[in-house]
């Protein structure tokens, strides 16, 4: 309504006007007025003109004056064209965006659908799976009981094996008791042939007190003190010199028995102690074999610290026929390999030259264990435990396993 009343007033107005302009032209068309010096139809044609630049101005006036839209469009025309514009740039933007959000969530529904469907199936195996599983548990509890009958009739039979074991276990007993006695009188006879044997050759070739490489005395030395240690290797050498005079060596002239093969050899092992703190095992060794009543040349041999085995560890192993009838001797001859691999990995001897200690029990029982085999059976010895060199005696167990 207000833009009617508004186009009328601007109707109106310019038909005043209008007709105000013309009857200033015709004033000055009658009176031949003149402006600025024109003629008086030029003046009339410039009225006309003025008359209609105030029309068309005081029609735009009383538009933008009425109207805030037409002021934006006479003033502002070229910022709202730039806005529509960057505002239907930003639609496109928009309508693309909107376009990319629907392919998302048409995938994302179709993501969820596969997830609904994935879920559905795992419901449905889990389903079948429990009822596998009430299945399972029902025909446990049956084989349960048969077991659990079967275990009874187990036990009963077990009870019956048991007593004939006991009685089995008794004669074999006293068969085990038997044949130790008789592999000890083997092993007494072999001993005293092989003493008999070593005698004779004694005899042809004139009798021995050392045999080459053989370890005159041993002894354990801590290093790192030069003077100790030169003390405590003195001191082992009369010891050594002591053990050569009872076996029978002797330096023509002299109370002794050893000379060091050079005497450059005491320094050097002097030298070699004070240069390491740990603990040292000393030997020393006869250089060559010497018969009775000759001068022993030994030379020292040092072994530092070391752990030569470990507690479990097999030291020798060998595959034996169970039946053979010198598991004795082939017993002891393992025992003497675990003694010389012993001796060259540096461990203490005692004065007798052994390293190893195993009871007598130990050995009666790894021998009748191997006679109980019928086939072929493996022999292994053991290290007891944790072995240092330095630390003796090396005590070791012996293991009989059925092979295959």
């Amino acid at each position: 309504m207000y833009g009617i009343w508004l186009v009328l007033v601007l109707v109106l107005m310019g038909g005043g006007i209008a007709y105000l302009g013309d009857k200033i032209g015709m004033l000055v068309g009658r009176r031949r007025l003149t402006l600025f010096g024109l003629r008086p139809k030029h003046s009339s044609v410039i009225v006309t003109v003025m008359t209609g630049t105030l029309i068309a101005g005081t029609s735009l006036s009383i538009l933008a004056v009425a109207s805030h839209d037409v002021r934006t469009a006479l003033f502002h025309m070229k910022e709202i064209q730039e806005s529509l514009e960057t505002t239907q740039n930003a639609l496109l933007s928009s309508e693309e965006e909107l376009y990319l959000l629907r392919e998302m969530l048409s995938r994302q529904r179709a993501e969820v659908q596969e997830f609904i469907d994935a879920r559905d199936t795992a419901v449905a195996e889990r389903d079948a799976a429990l009822a596998e599983l009430e299945s399972l548990e029902a025909e446990l509890e049956q084989v349960q009981a048969a077991l659990d009958e079967a275990q009874a009739d187990l036990e009963n039979w077990k009870w019956r094996v048991a007593s004939l074991q006991e009685l089995g276990q008794t004669l074999e007993d006293n068969v085990r008791k038997m044949q130790a006695t008789e592999a000890k009188l083997r092993a007494d006879i072999a001993a005293l042939s092989e003493q008999l044997i070593a005698l004779e050759g004694r005899l042809r070739l004139g009798a021995f007190a050392y045999l080459k490489d053989e370890i005159v005395a041993a002894t354990v030395i801590r290093g790192g003190d030069r003077e100790a240690a030169e003390r405590e290797l003195l001191a082992f050498l009369e010891e050594a010199d002591r053990a050569a005079l009872a076996r029978g060596a002797r330096i023509e002239g002299k109370e002794r028995a050893i000379e060091l093969a050079g005497e450059e050899h005491f320094f050097e092992a002097v030298d070699v102690l004070a240069a390491d703190s740990r603990e040292w095992v000393v030997r020393a060794v006869a250089q060559q074999n010497t018969v009775q009543g000759e001068p022993l040349l030994v030379y020292l041999h040092l072994f530092p610290e070391t752990m030569i085995y470990q507690a479990g560890q097999v030291i020798r192993e060998r595959v034996l026929d169970g039946g053979r009838r010198d598991l004795e001797s082939l017993i002891l001859g393992l025992l003497d390999e675990v003694n010389r691999d012993a001796i060259e990995k540096g461990m203490i001897t005692s004065p007798q030259g052994d390293v190893g200690q195993l009871a007598g029990e130990e050995f009666v029982e790894a021998l009748l264990n191997l006679r109980r085999v019928s086939g072929k059976a493996r022999l292994s010895v053991i290290a007891e435990n944790d072995t240092w060199n330095t630390k003796g005696p090396l005590e070791i167990r012996l293991r009989v396993e059925p092979v295959g």
